[in-house]
């Protein structure tokens, strides 16, 4: 089966690198669409967002893709349910497979959504989990995404995270942080530093990424035909060499076996012309 992912720039890698470790033999070749010229899309209003994701999905459906992956939050809380219904394709999110995460691993009442703008002001994490009895603290890092994806010194990001947890929780138990967004991950251990200066409680992070690349692996038939090609194609829409440099600094994965192309944003995405070596 042919799967599609794709992000406004890099934080669907985490998707795409847990796919890839999963060594399913149902798995054939996967295409990346790191969307950097657009990054990032929590600062962006909904209408474009939905012409930019929309583009995106034609042009992974275009290339045989059998399985897509929203592998980010703005877009699945958003826009996603919309395009869902233009396409035959399954279309996998992010929301509920990290709702569901939650709720079966963290036990404690006191939880911080950290999102970009646009998922807080959806209140789509912040009303499911309230339902379940936490005590939700959204908060929105409208500079993070922009500061991960520029490999940002430490001590700015650092800066950064200070400033959005001046949250005041009044408790002994322990706090879970959720990354309700796929770029955080990549600074999770910062996060969780930071947090355990701010607050006295024990920090637990709530990583969903690994929860979501599982519940799409789920979706793959158990009939599939077992493949044989297993190519991995990373489409960029700014800079290639600069998400080659990003992948070496985050991920340090073997980039030998995979194909890396920029793709233009001038046109939409659907009427591209690629070719495959």
């Amino acid at each position: 089966m042919k799967i599609g992912i794709f992000d406004s720039g890099l934080g669907g890698v985490n998707i795409l690198n847990s796919i890839i470790n999963s060594n399913s033999p149902l798995i054939g070749d996967i295409f990346y669409v790191a969307d950097t010229i657009n990054v990032p899309y929590g600062n962006k209003d909904i209408e474009e967002l939905e012409l930019i994701v929309g583009n995106i999905i034609s042009f992974l459906e275009n290339k045989g893709c059998e399985l897509i992956i929203s592998a980010c939050n703005t877009s699945s809380s958003t826009v996603l349910n919309k395009l869902k219904q233009k396409t035959k394709i399954p279309i996998i999110g992010t929301i509920e497979p990290t709702i569901n995460f939650v709720k079966e691993t963290f036990h404690h009442k006191n939880l911080i959504i950290l999102a970009t703008k646009v998922t807080i002001e959806s209140k789509i994490f912040e009303n499911a989990l309230s339902a379940c009895d936490y005590n939700v603290y959204p908060v929105a890092c409208p500079k993070l995404v922009d500061a991960i994806e520029f490999m940002n010194p430490s001590l700015e990001i650092e800066d950064l995270l200070n400033r959005y947890l001046q949250i005041d929780i009044n408790a002994s138990e322990p706090i879970g942080i959720l990354l309700g967004c796929t770029h955080y991950p990549l600074i999770k251990s910062q996060i969780k530093e930071v947090a355990s200066k701010r607050f006295s409680n024990e920090i637990i992070i709530l990583d969903p990424c690994e929860r979501i690349s599982s519940e799409a692996l789920n979706l793959i038939s158990k009939d599939s035909l077992i493949n044989k090609s297993k190519r991995v194609y990373i489409y960029d829409t700014f800079d290639i060499e600069l998400i080659k440099k990003k992948i070496d600094y985050y991920f340090k994965f073997d980039k030998a076996s995979v194909y890396f192309e920029k793709i233009s944003n001038t046109k939409p995405l659907d009427e591209l012309k690629i070719n495959h070596p």
